[in-house]
């Protein structure tokens, strides 16, 4: 078969009405008429074969396909809307989405009365209730420590335990005393790097690091052994990814202090981490540091400074902890690779890194500045420079590498 074209025409399917009309017209025209005059039968002769090439071409039987498939189609859109709107108000409700329990469940009874019934069976409400209950409890814990987060930061925080608390309580049920009569305090410092103090670190009855600064292949600098790691909550993801190297082994920490505001530890990733941690270290005591420990740093901060520490949105450093930890525990205190705060005026020019296992790093003068200058958030550490200096005499504290006070 060939396609519709004026070479390859469509079959002529036969005579429409129209067209049998002007037949028949024509033809009862020529009957009575006389056909040497040009009438009226010329005309409807004229008007056939006008419709006999509109009936034939392509181009207008593709037009009337159109036509009929375009109504078919709105037809059906008209009916489908019908129905759709004779579902939609029909007297029996629909859900769109299917209730997960039945909510209401009616019977009728023997007179045939119908009766509203529990639609759980009392094994089944049981346990439900039981789970509504369990997950109230379990939100309890997050609901406060959001209350109190906000607390927190709006300077409206208030001391829950009495001031016969300890600086630091255990975490999960283990905990041991801490008294030395010596301390080492080390610092993250690029001053450590070149001072060969590593065995004077040794030393010490007691060896205190912060965070999850390394000692493998800083020994001669930092030393090797430790007694206790303080550590903050948000280093706490770095702790654990490096725990293997830093808590573990013959020579790593027996004790891992951990402060932050109250809320932290009411966040489930605090909580996972320290469980994790204590699983994989069995022999490693976790504590985290009292709303006692926090008030009296709060309270001497603004001591020393005149400015409310949780308006001011100041955080404390690990540092700022450690030493508190040690001026409760030891009797003699020895810090090695901090600063004095006037430092970086001093020596402007200095490129000394913020980080001794990092040795490309920031410079520390860089990062002190930076907290300095920095809003909320930021820690003050030249500021506490500025009070560590005034705790030595009372407190036997001396600084080396560089050596102050």
């Amino acid at each position: 078969m060939c396609a519709a074209t004026p070479a390859c025409p469509i079959p002529y399917k036969g005579p429409s009405r129209e067209h049998i009309f002007l037949l028949r017209r024509f033809h009862r025209l020529r009957t009575t008429q006389d056909i040497t005059e040009p009438t009226e039968s010329y005309r409807v002769m004229d008007r056939l074969k006008g419709l006999v090439a509109r009936e034939t071409h392509p181009i207008t039987m593709t037009i009337s396909k159109v036509a009929q498939a375009f109504g078919a189609l709105l037809l059906m859109a008209v009916c489908s809307q019908y129905m759709l709107t004779i579902y939609s108000f029909g007297d029996k409700p629909q859900h769109r989405f299917l209730p997960r329990h039945i909510t209401k469940k009616t019977i009728r009874g023997q007179t045939y009365h119908v009766h509203e019934v529990d639609p759980m069976s009392p094994s089944l409400r049981e346990k439900y209730q039981h789970r509504r209950v369990l997950s109230v409890s379990h939100s309890g814990a997050k609901l406060t420590a959001h209350r109190e987060m906000l607390d927190y930061h709006r300077g409206r925080w208030a001391p829950s335990t009495g001031p016969s608390e300890p600086m630091y309580a255990p975490l999960g049920g283990r905990g041991r005393g801490l008294t030395c009569n010596t301390c080492a305090l080390v610092s993250n410092s690029g001053q450590l790097l070149g001072g060969a103090r590593g065995s004077d670190i040794d030393a010490a009855d007691c060896v205190f690091r912060l965070n999850a600064a390394p000692t493998a292949g800083y020994e001669s600098d930092v030393g090797g052994r430790t007694t206790a790691r303080v550590v903050s909550h948000k280093s706490l993801t770095n702790l654990y990814l490096n725990s293997t190297s830093v808590l573990g082994g013959g020579r790593g920490p027996r004790r891992v202090f951990v402060h932050g505001p109250q809320y932290a530890f009411g966040n489930a990733r605090t909580a996972r981490l320290l469980r994790a941690l204590g699983e994989k270290f069995s022999t490693v005591d976790f504590y985290r540091f009292t709303q006692t420990a926090e008030s009296r740093a709060d309270a001497e901060f603004e001591k020393q400074t005149q400015i409310p520490r949780s308006k001011s949105g100041v955080e404390l450093s690990t540092g700022w902890f450690a030493l508190t930890l040690m001026m409760d525990s030891c009797q003699h205190i020895q810090v090695y690779g901090m600063v004095p705060h006037n430092y970086c005026r001093l020596y402007p020019d200095s490129q000394v890194p913020y980080q001794y296992w990092t040795p490309g790093g920031v410079s520390e003068c860089v990062m002190y500045q930076y907290h300095e200058d920095a809003g909320s958030q930021g820690q003050r550490l030249l500021t506490e420079r500025r009070i560590f200096r005034t705790w030595a005499p009372t407190h036997n504290i001396t600084f080396h590498q560089p050596t102050w006070v």
